[in-house]
């Protein structure tokens, strides 16, 4: 409540009211009502909007005459509201809490900016990889806290990698209804990481009874972002007899397994087997892929992130242990790597296979995404 003769505007700072800063009792045709003291300048603040106020002009003359005209105006705000956007940032898919936290963002439609929702979900992420100063900012038009901001999340991923882009829109309260706009769009960027690992088995021999089943070379070796699918063929040729009986092994079994990465193919590449990498079945060169439990394990890393996974090939015994000491092997022996900058040697004793130019999914669309082993099973006379 204001009241005559003792509020004002202290225009000076002195910490006191003269009597030409206080407000006065001031009556005009007939009605009488508070006025502020005569300014150079009408104010108006916030809980003035959407009300009329009456504003007053007055003049003197050097011989004191005094003169005066009002009006009623409506108080409006109608400044647009300006933002300055958050900047984009980059994530891995293997930040498993951050994308989760999007895909759950992105199902509750559009979140109030400073609800818990969005500050956990979205400005979390931003602020850790941009900092402390990466969200966004309001620079005019809401001085009477009359605007909301509003984000949606839409995302836009394959196997967890892609981009999730986050749109911000405002609703301004105004006496003539809500006014609405659109601020800008900020992307985060999911990069896919493509490792796991292969265990093809090695090379056996003996009777029916005795041999195992082969078939699972993939289970759980996906340790990032991908989805590892196996094809296994076997091609089968009876041996030779002599008298009806015989002279070599009953039969003879080429199994080929043919491990596809469904995170890098895409349906345009064809069938993927041509573009397969044909693993070696002794990198080591040690002459041996018989009957020692080892076979050859390949695994795929991509350690400096460039999107050219590096190829690791071991045809020793045990079980690959990662992320251990970078790549850690179960033995001592020596091992082969495929750089990412010189390509090494398939099977076939040439380059790398050619790439398909779809295969991209957020890299560099030069990706191997398909390998082929061959393991060889002798079956000798005995248990049919």
């Amino acid at each position: 409540m204001i009241e005559a003769g003792n509020d004002g505007w202290d225009e000076n700072g002195d910490g006191t009211l003269q009597d030409h800063e206080k407000f006065v009792s001031v009556t005009r045709s007939g009605v009488t009502a508070i006025m502020t003291p005569w300014l150079d300048y009408a104010e108006f603040f916030c809980c003035d909007l959407g009300n009329k106020v009456v504003v007053e002009l007055g003049g003197w003359d050097k011989s004191g005459n005094f003169s005066y005209c009002w009006s009623e105006q409506l108080i409006e705000d109608k400044v647009l509201p300006t933002y300055i956007l958050p900047w984009p940032v980059t994530i891995k898919c293997t930040d498993r809490a951050w994308v989760e936290g999007l895909l759950t963002a992105a199902g509750k439609g559009a979140m109030d900016v400073t609800s818990s929702d969005y500050q956990s979900l979205v400005s979390a992420i931003l602020t850790a990889q941009g900092g402390a100063q990466n969200v966004l900012v309001t620079m005019s038009g809401n001085d009477c806290k009359n605007t909301a901001v509003k984000a949606t999340v839409s995302t836009n991923l394959h196997c967890e990698a892609g981009t999730v882009t986050v749109s911000y829109a405002y609703t301004k309260t105004t006496s003539k209804g809500d006014v609405t706009g659109s601020i800008g769009t900020v992307v985060i960027t999911v990069q896919p990481v493509h490792e796991y690992n292969m265990m093809f088995p090695a090379d056996l021999e003996g009777d029916c009874s005795n041999l195992r089943d082969t078939a699972n070379v993939i289970d759980g070796g996906e340790l990032s972002c991908d989805v590892l699918a196996v094809n296994v063929t076997d091609k089968r040729y009876n041996g030779a007899t002599l008298n009806g009986a015989p002279v070599a092994e009953c039969y003879k079994i080429f199994r080929t397994f043919t491990v596809i990465n469904w995170c890098q193919y895409d349906e345009r590449c064809g069938e993927p087997m041509q573009y397969a990498i044909v693993v070696p079945r002794d990198p080591n060169d040690n002459g041996t892929n018989w009957d020692d439990a080892g076979g050859v394990n390949v695994l795929v890393r991509d350690k400096d992130m460039d999107g050219d996974e590096e190829i690791y090939y071991e045809d020793e015994d045990g079980t690959v242990a990662y992320p251990n000491d970078e790549v850690n092997w179960a033995n001592q022996g020596p091992k082969t790597v495929s750089d990412d900058d010189v390509y090494w040697y398939d099977e076939r004793g040439e380059s790398y296979p050619k790439t398909c130019a779809y295969a991209s999914y957020g890299n560099n669309g030069d990706e191997y995404f398909a390998f082929m082993f061959t393991q060889y099973i002798f079956v000798r006379p005995g248990t049919p």
